[in-house]
């Protein structure tokens, strides 16, 4: 009767995989930590207070130096991430990083243009635009690991209430204590 509970335990197991090659997905990860990597030299070029002085919104200072921590900390997060990639939680963090620099670089890019340098804005611009389809493939990454760990729940769920049902049906012999 033991060995009733270890055949859906262990499809439980092999079914909580998360989806996609782990090894192409890092390679995704790393390529994003990449990109925003080679971000970083050009962020520190970007000059705001000076914008400031011509005119500009000091917000672009606010925006800019969290843009420079957010892209460090993607970074961190995405090398990190690359270890283990079947964590839902930080694949989020990755995701939102990343879509969070591609709208305040284009305001910081807009500025750039503006009040600095042109030739750097477009630079800028093309190296963040690099990344989108390694943005996408992360979304779609996510995307499949959030249903298969929705799967893994009514998976574990329905096994839990079968347990539940046969221990709740089984009759007393009054042995169970020996």
């Amino acid at each position: 009767m033991k060995h009733v509970f270890l055949i859906p335990l262990l499809a439980f197991s092999l079914h909580a995989q998360a989806p996609g090659a782990p090894v192409e997905i890092a390679k995704v990860i790393l390529s994003i930590a990449a990109n925003s990597d080679r971000l970083l030299p050009m962020m520190e070029q970007i000059k705001p207070e000076d914008w400031v002085a011509k005119g500009a919104s000091d917000t672009y200072i606010d925006q800019w130096k969290t843009s420079q921590d957010q892209c460090k900390a993607l970074v961190a997060d995405a090398h990190s991430l690359a270890q283990a990639p079947d964590r839902l939680t930080d694949v989020l963090k990755v995701l939102f990083r990343v879509q969070f620099l591609e709208i305040a670089m284009g305001s910081l890019e807009e500025g750039l243009r503006k009040y600095q340098n042109p030739a750097l804005a477009e630079l800028l611009s093309g190296t963040r635009a690099e990344n989108i389809p390694n943005r996408e493939k992360l979304q779609q990454y996510a995307i499949e690991l959030a249903d298969q760990r929705e799967q893994d729940y009514k998976v574990a769920d329905a096994e839990a209430q079968r347990c539940r049902n046969q221990l709740v049906t089984k009759p007393r012999t009054g042995k169970e204590g020996r």
